[in-house]
């Protein structure tokens, strides 16, 4: 299955990543965040990666699947990773100017 996702930047704006801990973003993805220079691009891929996953698993985000339980990681190049316990998946992030966009592909 594949899932796609794009997201505006703007949603994100100005806030801090720390306003979305617990309900988006983990302590793991929050750390990355603040170490890059163009925060709102960053947070508006992450959970655009975070819904191409869960579309691409043909579910929804709901009560028993919050955002936070999906971990989007980055390796030492900048390739993120889906950490995700029941299926294999691979994930592309890219962003530009006002949108984020990313593609899940599980396994």
């Amino acid at each position: 299955m594949i899932g796609i996702d794009i997201v505006e930047v703007s949603r994100f704006g100005n806030r801090q990543p720390e306003e979305y801990l617990g309900k988006i973003f983990n302590r793991s993805e929050i750390d990355y965040i603040n170490a890059k220079p163009h925060k709102a691009q960053t947070m508006a891929g992450i959970f655009a990666a975070k819904e191409a996953v869960v579309k691409a698993l043909g579910l929804g985000f709901t009560a028993e699947m919050v955002p936070c339980d999906i971990t989007v990681l980055h390796d030492g190049n900048g390739c993120p990773s889906v950490s995700l316990d029941c299926k294999e998946i691979r994930i592309s992030i890219s962003h530009t100017g006002g949108v984020a966009v990313a593609v899940a592909v599980v396994l």
